[in-house]
């Protein structure tokens, strides 16, 4: 019994080692989408409160890639910041007001109200 949950264990370990290392799956962010397609979808008014970004190193010598981040500010003054693909991000501005779409904390995306010239 022993030696066959130490198996498994050192199998599920291996199989996540690949998925991971191979395909770029990463067994926590499935676990994170899985749970947050039970989640209900919202849709509240924000306003673009900042945008940023980080710059990160791939392992060993594969390059480095950049992640980007906005923050949104409701109405109740509650702040939610969302990781967005780069395009995205260059679409937004902070100061912009909208209705922002979100489920859990996926970003869904954001439609921006007419602002008066």
């Amino acid at each position: 019994m022993s030696e066959t949950l130490t198996l498994l264990v050192l199998v599920v370990c291996f199989l996540g080692a690949i998925l991971n290392g191979v395909f770029g799956i990463n067994p926590r962010t499935v676990r994170q989408r899985i749970r947050e397609a039970s989640v209900v979808k919202e849709e509240v008014p924000a306003r673009l409160l900042a945008k940023r970004h980080e710059i990160r190193l791939r392992g060993g010598d594969k390059g480095r890639y950049t992640v980007y981040f906005v923050t949104f500010e409701l109405r109740s003054e509650q702040r939610l910041e969302f990781q967005v693909e780069g395009p995205e991000s260059g679409l937004l501005a902070e100061g912009d007001r909208g209705t922002l779409r979100f489920q859990g904390t996926r970003y869904r995306g954001f439609d921006r109200l007419p602002q008066d010239r």
